[in-house]
């Protein structure tokens, strides 16, 4: 089955707060240096469409790859693409490399010097349901569900009620 036509799948954005607090009713997740992107997964045709709404697939094919083995049905859903330093922390600078390329060997040699991880935060629709009405702990569950997740594709961690306990952490 197709996405619905004419519906615009935006990113749920963060909120910006002076400093950092606990409470019950939020959870709490890692900021990632990284590329945001909707991906619509729609039977092996994958878009990763950046929040400046240009598609990203060409520049990090094995995404696209780990999408389609890793997302059963038609999806969307919301995640960032970063690479990793050494240490396993995000480095934008390593990401920067995968910007811009086109040609394609050069993308290939890219993708084996900088290569990516997506790590998703939410799911917007998912086999023929538009979810993002749903409360982000359901929404959560249908993505767990609804990935194979892999050394590609990684749920991005989440604290609930503990937000200077993370924030001390990163």
């Amino acid at each position: 089955m197709a996405l619905p036509r004419g519906r615009g799948f935006e990113p749920m954005l963060c909120t910006l707060i002076d400093e950092p607090f606990d409470d019950s009713n939020w959870t709490f997740e890692p900021k990632w240096d990284g590329l945001r992107v909707i991906c619509r997964c729609d039977g092996g045709n994958v878009q990763l469409v950046s929040r400046r709404g240009n598609d990203q697939a060409m520049q990090f094919p094995e995404i696209v790859s780990a999408l389609n083995a890793g997302v059963g049905g038609t999806a969307v859903v919301d995640g960032e693409i970063v690479c990793l330093d050494e240490q396993g922390h995000s480095s934008f600078r390593k990401l920067q490399q995968r910007f811009h390329v086109t040609d394609p060997a050069t993308i290939e040699r890219r993708q084996r010097e900088f290569p990516s991880v997506l790590y998703l935060f939410d799911v917007l629709y998912f086999d023929r349901f538009d979810v993002r009405e749903e409360a982000l702990r359901k929404r959560r569950d249908v993505l767990r569900r609804a990935v194979k997740w892999s050394n590609r594709l990684k749920l991005t961690p989440s604290t609930p009620g503990k937000g200077i306990a993370l924030y001390r952490e990163m």
